[in-house]
Parts: structure tokens; sequence; C-alpha cells
């Protein structure tokens, strides 16, 4: 791990949200969904389990969500 001042770590759990609380503008079926298909469009990479609960990495789904729009 690089010890930097500006680096986020994506997994701290201040950066976790739950799928049934995203964060605004997202609905929680439109996460639904993406989760559905996380396997096949990469968000896969930014999810954790703790228990039964999937819980998103804010700063790792920002990114994915960013290079979904082309934006990145």
């Amino acid at each position: 791990m690089h010890n930097q001042a500006a680096s986020v770590e994506p997994f701290a759990l201040d950066n976790l949200f739950a799928v049934d609380s995203p964060p605004a503008p997202l609905t929680e079926r439109t996460l639904r969904w993406q989760l559905r298909h996380r396997h096949a469009n990469g968000l896969a990479a930014c999810c954790t389990k703790i228990g039964k609960r999937i819980f998103i990495s804010r700063p790792l789904y920002e990114q994915w969500l960013g290079n979904q729009a082309g934006a990145v």
C-alpha cells in the first residue's frame, strides 16, 4: 500500500454504502440492476460482502460509473 496523504482507502468503512441506501441521485432499483450484472459489467471489483449484505466502495463506484459514461 502507498503511504501518501492523498490516497483513499476504497474499502474503508466510511467509504462503503449499502444497496438499500444508495447515494443520490441513484435509486435502489437502479443499483440492484447494476449489481445483478456486476460480474459482466465490472462492478464486482467495487463490491465487498459482509455477511449476506453487499456493500459498495463509493470511490471505486464513482470511478466505475465514470468509465461507463466514458468520462474517465
